[in-house]
C-alpha cells in the first residue's frame, strides 16, 4: 500500500515535471513572447439519465490565459520548419463548475488546470490564420467524490485529474502583433483509474481570445533546412517503470459488498518493462513495433473478486506476468517532446474473470476477451544526456477506457 501511495504522489510530480519540461524549451528557444487571455462557454457531453437529475444544466463558463513564444525560419529546426513554425508555452484555466445549479446535496467545486500547449498553422495569411490547438497538463478540485458525504459527486474521483484539450482555430490579425480568435473545443478530465470511481468529465464548448506579441510574427511559408541525420534510419529504446491502477473487478466488487468505493480505497501497481524498434520515415514521424512485460501485484484480490461477482474463478488461473506487443508511434512536437501512440494486443493474460472480459454494466459482463489495448501518452528526450528520456502514458481498452496510468524512464539507441 505504500509503494501505491508513493507511485500516486509520482503521477503528480511526472505531470508537473513534463509541464516545466515543454515551458524551459520555449523560453530557451524563444524568438517571439505573446500573452493570450479568453473565455469558454462549455457543455458536459457525458451527462447520462441519472446525472441529469442531479443538475439543472450542464453548461458553465471557464477562463484562460497562457505565456507562449512562436517561433521562425531563424530557428533553423527540421522539427519546427515541418511545424510551419508552432507556437508553445504554459497555461492557466479555471473551469467555473460553481455556477452548475444542482440538486440533491451534490458538491461541486471549480476545477484549476495547468496545462502545455501548441499552437500549429496549416494556414497562414498575412491577416488570417487557420490551425490546431492541443493542451495536455493536471487539474485540480477541491470537492471529490465520497462515499458518505458526496455521492452524488461520482464524475469526479481524486483531486489530480489529467487534463487534455484538443480544438481548431481562427484568428484575424488586427495588427501585426495583435489577434483575435475563436476556438471549438473538446476536452477530458480523468484520473487514468489512479483512484475510483473514473467517470471523468468531457467537455466541449467556444472560447474567444485575443492574444498579443512582443513583435510582429512571421507570415510567410517554409524555409528549406539540413534533414535529420536519422532520418530513414532505424532506433530501439527501452525502458522500465511501474502503473499504479484500481482494477475493473475492484470497482465492481466494492460496489456490490460495501455499497460503494470507500474514500480511502488505495490503488494496487503493476511493473512494467519494454522496448520497440523505430523507424524514422520523415522529420516528425517514428514508427515500428514494441512488446511489454507487466507484472500484476494484486492477482489473490482479482480471485477473491471473481468469487463474489461470478461465485466462481478462473479454471486458468491468475498469473502476475502478461506479455503484449503493439504498432508504435512517436509524433516529435519539439526537438525533445513527443507524441507516443500504441495500437497493441496481448499475447498472454490470465488475471481472471472479470479482468478479461468487457464490463457492460454493474453486474453484466461481455463474454469477450479484452484482449487489446491502446496507449497515449508523451516522451521527454534528454539527448545532452545519452537520450534517456521520462515517458508518461495512459493505456486504455476499447479506445477510451482508462486501465492505468504507466510511468517510465527509458534509454534511446
Amino acid at each position: 500500500m505504500a509503494i501505491a501511495s508513493r507511485l500516486c504522489n509520482m503521477k503528480r510530480v511526472y505531470l508537473f515535471f513534463l509541464l516545466l519540461c515543454l515551458a524551459a524549451q520555449s523560453y530557451a528557444l524563444r524568438n517571439n513572447f505573446n500573452i493570450r487571455a479568453g473565455g469558454k462557454y462549455s457543455l458536459m457531453s457525458n451527462i447520462d439519465d441519472a446525472a441529469r437529475l442531479l443538475l439543472d444544466k450542464n453548461g458553465y463558463p471557464s477562463l484562460d490565459f497562457a505565456l507562449g513564444f512562436s517561433h521562425n525560419p531563424s530557428d533553423s529546426s527540421a522539427v519546427f520548419n515541418a511545424w510551419n513554425y508552432p507556437t508553445y508555452g504554459i497555461g492557466f484555466s479555471a473551469n467555473l463548475y460553481q455556477t452548475l445549479p444542482s440538486r440533491r446535496n451534490i458538491r461541486l467545486s471549480n476545477f484549476y488546470n495547468l496545462y502545455g500547449f501548441m499552437d500549429w498553422e496549416f494556414v497562414r495569411t498575412r491577416r488570417f490564420s487557420i490551425g490546431l490547438h492541443g493542451e495536455a497538463g493536471v487539474g485540480y478540485t477541491v470537492e471529490t467524490y465520497d462515499k458518505d458525504s458526496n455521492r452524488s459527486n461520482y464524475f469526479i474521483g481524486s483531486h489530480f485529474m489529467i487534463m487534455w484539450d484538443l480544438g481548431v482555430y481562427l484568428n484575424w490579425f488586427a495588427t501585426p502583433q495583435l489577434e483575435i480568435g475563436v476556438s471549438p473545443q473538446f476536452w477530458h478530465h480523468s484520473n487514468g483509474r489512479v483512484k475510483l470511481p473514473n467517470v471523468g468529465v468531457n467537455e466541449y464548448g467556444v472560447e474567444l481570445f485575443v492574444r498579443y506579441h512582443s513583435e510582429p510574427t512571421y507570415r510567410g511559408g517554409k524555409v528549406e533546412t539540413q534533414r535529420p541525420e536519422d532520418l530513414h534510419r532505424m532506433r530501439w529504446d527501452v525502458y522500465a517503470g511501474g502503473a499504479p491502477y484500481m482494477s475493473r473487478s475492484v470497482q465492481q466488487y466494492l460496489q456490490k459488498t460495501e455499497g460503494g468505493i470507500p474514500s480511502d480505497a488505495s490503488p494496487d501497481w503493476r511493473a512494467v518493462a519494454g522496448g520497440d524498434v523505430m523507424w524514422r520515415i520523415s522529420n516528425l514521424y517514428y514508427t515500428g513495433v514494441g512488446m511489454d512485460l507487466f507484472y500484476t501485484s494484486d492477482t489473490e484480490k482479482l480471485e477473491e473478486c471473481d468469487k463474489v461477482l461470478f461465485n466462481q474463478t478462473s479454471d486458468k488461473g491468475y498469473h502476475p506476468i502478461q506479455i503484449g506487443i503493439s504498432s508504435t508511434h512517436e509524433l516529435f512536437l519539439s526537438e525533445n517532446l513527443a507524441l507516443e501512440l500504441g495500437l497493441g494486443l496481448y499475447l498472454y493474460k490470465q488475471i481472471g474473470i472479470g479482468e478479461s472480459r468487457n464490463i457492460k454494466g454493474q453486474d453484466n459482463y461481455d463474454q469477450k476477451r479484452t484482449v487489446f489495448f491502446q496507449k497515449l501518452g508523451f516522451r521527454y528526450y534528454f539527448h545532452s544526456f545519452g537520450d534517456i528520456f521520462l515517458e508518461l502514458n495512459c493505456r486504455a481498452y476499447k479506445m477510451f477506457r482508462a486501465d492505468n496510468l504507466q510511468f517510465c524512464i527509458g534509454k534511446r539507441f
